[in-house]
């Protein structure tokens, strides 16, 4: 992302991943931001209808809590494939959105769910981010929270493992979030 100094997602497959037509205004926007880019990553070579979405989103710092825009046209570009699409996304939000009320309403619906909410649980409201030089991981005063990985219904049923990698800190001082998607486990 140009504008993120940082955020990134990796998927382990040989396929090749596709970037999606910029065809809905939701994404357009959200590509004019510069703070978001969306892949589409076949589980298969030979049938590239089954794979998932993955986007990564890198929030305004300046913003803080009130991304509201910028979050808004993410979720609609999550909407936008429909509720049996798998979709991740994923990124720096620079805010806790656990503490915010608008993150409260859109968890309520059920439509979108932090990952750490099935798998890794122990990981809920854990430390993400800390500015201190040496930092890995342990819960204190100046380490926040402002990492995540959201996913959709289909997302959250294919999710089989959900964890911060504590032992994988970054230059930057965020830790890496690591997801596994079985997709077997998804189209039985």
């Amino acid at each position: 992302i140009p504008h993120a100094g940082g955020v990134a997602a990796l998927a382990l497959s040989t396929v090749p991943i596709q970037t999606p037509a910029a065809s809905d205004d939701c994404v357009k926007e959200l590509i004019a931001t510069g703070r978001w880019v969306e892949a589409y990553i076949p589980f298969d070579a030979k049938n590239s209808t089954q794979g998932f979405y993955m986007a990564s989103l890198y929030g305004d710092p300046e913003a803080g809590q009130d991304n509201a825009r910028l979050f808004n046209l993410a979720l609609s570009a999550m909407a936008r494939v429909g509720a049996d699409s798998i979709y991740v996304l994923a990124g720096d939000f620079n805010c806790q959105i656990y503490r915010g009320a608008w993150w409260k309403a859109v968890f309520h619906t059920g439509s979108v769910r932090d990952v750490f909410s099935k798998h890794g649980a122990e990981f809920v409201g854990a430390p993400t981010y800390c500015n201190q030089r040496g930092w890995t991981g342990e819960s204190i005063p100046t380490a926040t929270n402002i990492d995540f990985v959201l996913g959709n219904k289909a997302a959250m049923c294919a999710l089989s493992d959900a964890r911060l990698l504590y032992s994988a800190p970054t230059r930057s001082g965020h830790l890496a979030i690591s997801i596994t998607l079985d997709h077997a486990v998804y189209h039985r």
